[in-house]
């Protein structure tokens, strides 16, 4: 194995192991590299779908309660999700440490295998064995964490189509031009390249007087008109049960990290606490950190490596998209009975 002289300085040890995907033996080789710059960051934790099984809302129900707190709002943000994620990420950890044992396990059986392999070569079926073992155990737990998509059914082998189409939505961006053609090649100089120019693009400009004067709508809606006095009506179970059940699955999680699958899964656990908080946050000034997102950056395709080929989107929490969901089914009840937008709007 050889590496450059530019590193042979920061290697500090490297050692030999079997294991279960080759008749060779792995290499690893443990490095201390200079600072790149800022420090890489933990990245988002997210509830995998995987972890809402049976046995674990059973027990998430015996420990969901509320606290005592001035609103229900407050005791949402800073209670119920934190214990939420608390919950469930003590339950990752869990899965993962099983998953661990019995791999720990196999391998050790693999590594005294192969070192009595010498002395008796009869034992190559107990290595392909054990081999086989490790490969199921890994491939059982890897599943867990793929995202299933159209191209992809649970359970069959990865293609490298499907390897593909995963790396393209991976994308770092490691290189971008700047003004003046600058090649920008650091993770701060980008950041805060695209975030000034983010910045200044969605900045609000001085209106001009002429743009100053009132709307003229010929469409009036009556203060008594039915739907109108419903759309600020008290939301019900059902709006919010219809409004989960009409969400798109599998799709990114907000910054609060709870997917839209945990509200399906545990809608009749959570679900009078969650009506409850709804009601509190159309009724009221709720907080910022309850409509906060994530916002990424996506490639346009066929434009050049600058700031303006990335199209930013946002990932909201999904509690606040079940909440919207409502108020656009209510919004569209008065715009078709007072035929406010025609069928092509």
């Amino acid at each position: 194995m050889y590496v450059s002289h530019g590193l042979c300085a920061h290697l500090r040890n490297a050692a030999t192991h079997v294991y279960s995907f080759t008749n060779h033996k792995a290499l690893t080789a443990r490095l201390c590299l200079p600072s790149l710059g800022r420090a890489p960051g933990r990245g988002y934790w997210s509830l995998r779908p995987h972890l809402l099984t049976t046995e674990n809302i059973e027990e998430f129900q015996v420990r969901w309660q509320r606290r005592n707190f001035p609103n229900w709002m407050t005791w949402w943000l800073s209670c119920a999700k934190p214990k939420i994620k608390s919950f469930f990420r003590w339950k990752s950890h869990e899965a993962f440490s099983e998953f661990r044992a019995v791999h720990q396990r196999l391998y050790a059986q693999l590594q005294r295998a192969y070192d009595d392999y010498y002395q008796n070569p009869a034992i190559l079926t107990t290595i392909n064995r054990v081999k086989a073992q490790m490969l199921a155990h890994q491939r059982k737990f890897s599943q867990n964490f793929m995202r299933i998509n159209d191209t992809y059914i649970a359970g069959e082998c990865i293609s490298t189509f499907q390897l593909g189409e995963r790396q393209k939505k991976k994308n770092v961006i490691t290189e971008l031009h700047g003004e003046n053609d600058e090649i920008l090649n650091t993770s701060e100089a980008i950041e805060n390249h695209l975030f000034q120019y983010f910045k200044d693009l969605y900045t609000a400009s001085a209106v001009h007087e002429d743009a100053r004067q009132p709307f003229q709508c010929n469409r009036v809606v009556p203060e008594n008109d039915i739907p109108n006095e419903a759309c600020m009506a008290e939301i019900t179970t059902a709006e919010i049960l219809g409004s989960i059940r009409s969400s798109a699955k599998r799709k990114a999680a907000g910054s609060d990290e709870m997917p839209v699958e945990f509200y399906q899964r545990t809608f009749d656990v959570i679900h009078r606490e969650l009506n409850h908080v709804l009601n509190e946050a159309m009724t009221t000034d709720f907080p910022q950190d309850f409509a906060n997102g994530v916002i990424v950056l996506v490639r346009k395709s066929g434009t050049t490596n600058t700031a303006r080929g990335y199209r930013p989107i946002s990932l909201q929490n999904a509690d606040f998209k079940i909440l919207s969901r409502i108020l656009k089914a209510r919004l569209e009840l008065i715009i078709k009975s007072r035929r406010i937008l025609s069928d092509a709007q």
